[in-house]
């Protein structure tokens, strides 16, 4: 096969050609970017998260009488919600939680050893530690592990306002501030450290290394923002009790509103569900570009046809036959579909790069390039078959016609 001449042949319709080779290093780009990110997405949704989240039930609500903005009435009230809640069939721990794992924002603040202000510096993420105030049963109810040193003592709350309170920390927050040290009996700027629990994923955009969280055991009755209730219960149990939680607690106390009840899995689901919506988009204009791409390629591949069929009769009439007509139709489009692979890769980094500036998203891998290749020349190939077919049936008698 004459390089030359297949070169030569797509300059004579360089604008086209370049069109075609565009399209391919945008779709190249997009498969990529868009296999990154559903790729990303999905890993994220199997990490391990630390805690039982098939056995988790949620409920929010917000008191709407005036009594509630008496702390000691409101705790009060706490007590009863939870030894009614305790009371369900299949419920083996509730507590109290300020916030749920999982998310963004919420009550977070800086953490750093008194004497290491320079650590907000270096670790910015010290700087958006999420702050839990709950039952001190939380970790059972959570399903956490105690690492180091004694969980909460029932019978000795320990308030945010205190000058010193006891805390509770995860193990990687524990590890960044003190190293190889013990953290048990250490100060740091949230109170004094007591006890060190298993890592959780409090904040899924950080890394797993610094899943950062500080506890303390207080219940909070503050009348002006949501009650969570989470409740670990059997799974065989879960929509039962589910049923049962807005009678229970308002047989309790009626004046409040109950928000919503949800499962830990319900909302594992919707924190994704932004990202899964992006790689859905992604993915339409994926299949999109290819089936433009591909009928480009027929296009293109249909000037064989239409405009070259006085050259192909005269190659025939010199001794070409409709296999090597057929070879040089698709050995075309092979060539563009290198080009537009070419390019393909600045377009493929040049997305990546504008994508990251936006979302958390992977960089991408020669595995995956080549993918993509293989899906674009397929496609490419398949579409260029039909038309490079009608070509090599041109007879050689056509060299003697006038186009």
């Amino acid at each position: 096969m004459n390089i030359k001449a297949l070169i030569k042949s797509l300059l004579h319709r360089r604008f086209a050609t370049f069109l075609l080779i565009l399209q391919l290093a945008l779709t190249l780009g997009l498969v990529v970017n868009s296999s990154i990110m559903a790729l990303d997405t999905n890993a994220q949704m199997k990490r391990k998260l630390g805690f039982d989240k098939d056995e988790l039930l949620i409920v929010q609500l917000l008191p709407t009488s005036g009594a509630f903005r008496d702390e000691d009435f409101y705790r009060s009230v706490l007590h009863q919600d939870i030894a009614k809640l305790s009371a369900l069939p299949g419920v083996t721990s509730v507590s109290q939680l300020n916030q749920l794992p999982i998310q963004w924002g919420g009550w977070n603040g800086s953490v750093i050893k008194r004497d290491e202000p320079e650590k907000l510096l270096e670790n910015r993420q010290l700087n958006f530690v999420p702050y839990y105030f709950s039952s001190n049963n939380i970790f059972e109810t959570l399903g956490l592990h105690l690492v180091e040193g004694r969980l909460f003592d029932e019978a000795s709350p320990q308030m945010r306002d205190q000058e010193t309170p006891s805390t509770i920390i995860t193990q990687s927050l524990a590890r960044e501030l003190f190293g190889n040290e013990s953290a048990i009996g250490q100060e740091i700027n949230a109170g004094f450290v007591v006890g060190i629990v298993s890592d959780f994923v409090t904040m899924p955009g950080n890394p797993e290394e610094k899943q950062y969280a500080v506890f303390y055991n207080e219940d909070l009755a503050i009348p002006d923002i949501p009650q969570n209730y989470l409740l670990r219960v059997a799974p065989e149990k879960l929509q039962t009790t589910a049923n049962l939680l807005e009678d229970a607690l308002l047989s309790v106390h009626p004046e409040r509103d109950i928000l919503e009840v949800f499962s830990m899995v319900q909302h594992h689901q919707e924190f994704y569900q932004e990202d899964n919506g992006l790689v859905g988009l992604f993915t339409i204009l994926c299949v999109l570009m290819l089936i433009v791409t591909a009928i480009s390629s027929f296009a293109h591949a249909q000037f064989h046809v239409f405009r070259q069929r006085r050259l192909i009769g005269i190659r025939r009439a010199l001794g070409a036959t409709r296999k090597d007509i057929l070879f040089y139709v698709m050995a075309e489009h092979w060539l563009i579909t290198l080009l537009g692979s070419v390019l393909g890769v600045a377009v493929m980094l040049a997305i990546n790069i504008g994508l990251s500036g936006q979302i958390d998203i992977s960089k991408p891998n020669v595995l995956l390039y080549l993918a993509a290749f293989v899906i674009v020349f397929v496609s490419g190939s398949l579409s260029t078959w039909f038309p490079a077919w009608r070509t090599s049936l041109i007879p050689p008698v056509i060299a003697t016609r006038t186009v």
